[in-house]
């Protein structure tokens, strides 16, 4: 064992019920990636299929491990974007809804805290507060309410 070696979640890969510790030294070739394998079930070999070198079956696990952590991460990274895309696009979402009311004959869009309707001679959008400010605000609306 190294003088010390890092037990951290970063070197666990869990893939369903099973984990697996990595611990990172340099091994391979330089020439060929073997990313293109064929396993054989026979003698159970693992044979790259483009140089037509035979890798360790261990080789084999640290690869699939390594290609499940990436593709893990980059999930992981695709659905935080997208949240992020999600919340910057809500006042939009907010503005088509009103919009779509305003469009109609006989209704106009309500506040959600009291009720009341916003019509065209209100001004919508004419005056505008800090998004934290507002935020606080509503905080202390609802502890007086509760």
């Amino acid at each position: 064992m190294d003088k010390k070696e890092d037990f951290t979640l970063n070197n666990i890969i869990q893939i369903a019920d099973f984990s697996i510790l990595e611990k990172k030294t340099k091994w391979g070739s330089k020439e060929c990636k073997h990313r293109t394998i064929t396993l054989d079930d026979n003698g159970q070999i693992v044979t790259c299929c483009d140089c037509g070198q035979q890798v360790s079956a261990y080789w084999m696990l640290r690869e699939s491990s390594n290609l499940w952590k990436m593709l893990e991460d980059q999930l992981k990274r695709r659905e935080d974007k997208l949240r992020e895309d999600k919340e910057a696009n809500l006042y939009r979402i907010a503005s088509r809804r009103v919009d779509k009311i305003w469009r109609c004959k006989d209704l106009v869009p309500c506040c959600p805290h009291c009720g009341e309707g916003i019509s065209t001679s209100d001004e919508l959008g004419s005056v505008a507060i800090n998004k934290r400010v507002d935020e606080a605000r509503r905080k202390a609306r609802e502890a007086i309410k509760k």
